[in-house]
């Protein structure tokens, strides 16, 4: 009966924590692994059990690298955020073809510092330490925008000159963020028609396209972006006529301040409802050469208006500045020469034109 009883109390001590710990260390390791899925399953589901996908590569790196999530005491929320950074950093070729590496994935820096380091920006958090925005220019990134980044409801989104990463279209995981009040995605050999689907984004405020190549017509569904301040769709191949377009945003861009057109392949006339944009401070349609007509008299109602271009199209008028354009506070008038006759500004008196041509 002795010997009986020493083999199992043996046979239990085997079982337990051991001289060394290890196996109360795999208990624990198991358990952290079984947590943190736990957690991570709601937001990528069974994609994090398959080998060598984004998802798996991130939650690998979470369980066996990362140092800022060593107990099961963290905040969920953090798990996921760092996650997520971390997910976005496999989807989009991080540890293959990004230029520069920064400080991405390092285990004792918080997610809110992957980077920026000082002359470069890359992901950056708000006050209450949530992801705010993105900005990467030329970063090398490849793969494709992972579905989980909706999760972190930014508001501020920059993709530039990132050609090999968009292939010509816009990812459609961007259309899902629609918190965003900040697009840009400029410089990126963006080709076909500006897609309707950007209508989703009903937070945007600024939305920047130049420099592409996109062509087609501008959709109408982008005039439900009621809080547009900013619409820049500059050097492209756009071919739209100017006279509805300023119509349709008239009545539903109400807070529009920038509007640049120029570079395309625009038309018509510019009509009488451009005076109801009374926001409008900067305004950029030059080198569009079907753009013709006159100025109408309704420009002058536009009383911030401090910056007009409309160099290299055919809009025709007087010999001098027509009288709308001189009662406003315009800074900058770039124009055709043969209605530009400012009078310098050292010259100007109550009754001239102190528009500044260049």
């Amino acid at each position: 009966v002795a010997i009986i009883v020493i083999s199992v109390a043996v046979a239990l001590s085997g079982s337990g924590s051991g001289t060394d710990g290890t196996d109360d260390n795999n208990d624990q390791d198991k358990e952290r692994a079984m947590f943190l899925k736990e957690i991570l399953h709601d937001v990528s589901g069974d994609l994090l059990d398959e080998s060598s996908t984004p998802q798996n590569l991130a939650y690998e790196w979470i369980l066996i690298e990362d140092t800022q999530i060593s107990t099961l005491t963290a905040n969920p929320i953090k798990i996921k955020a760092r996650y997520i950074m971390a997910l976005f950093y496999y989807a989009t070729g991080g540890n293959t073809t990004w230029i520069n590496q920064h400080r991405w994935l390092k285990p004792d820096v918080d997610e809110c510092q992957w980077p920026p380091l000082e002359g470069t920006r890359g992901n950056w958090c708000n006050d209450g330490q949530d992801m705010f925005g993105f900005y990467l220019d030329n970063w090398g990134l490849s793969g494709s925008l992972p579905k989980e980044l909706v999760e972190f409801e930014l508001v501020e989104l920059t993709f530039r000159n990132e050609i090999d990463f968009f292939n010509g279209v816009i990812d459609p995981v961007i259309y899902d963020m629609v918190s965003l009040e900040f697009l840009q995605l400029s410089s990126n050999v963006l080709v076909g028609s500006i897609p309707s689907e950007l209508s989703k984004l009903t937070n945007l405020e600024f939305l920047i396209l130049g420099a592409n190549e996109f062509d087609g017509s501008i959709p109408s569904e982008l005039s439900k972006l009621h809080k547009m301040k900013r619409l820049e769709l500059e050097e492209n191949e756009i071919k739209t006529d100017m006279t509805q377009f300023v119509r349709l945003i008239s009545t539903e861009m109400v807070d529009l301040a920038h509007l640049e057109l120029d570079g395309n392949q625009m038309f018509g006339s510019i009509p009488s409802e451009i005076g109801r944009l009374d926001k409008l401070t900067r305004l950029r349609i030059n080198n569009n050469l079907d753009i013709n007509g006159n100025i109408p008299t309704e420009l002058g109602m536009l009383k911030g208006l401090s910056y007009f271009d409309f160099k290299q199209t055919q809009i025709t008028g007087t010999a001098r500045p027509p009288e709308e354009l001189c009662n406003l506070g315009i800074e900058t008038l770039q124009c055709n020469n043969d209605l530009c006759d400012c009078v310098p500004n050292d010259q100007c008196n109550d009754t001239s034109c102190c528009t500044k041509c260049v």
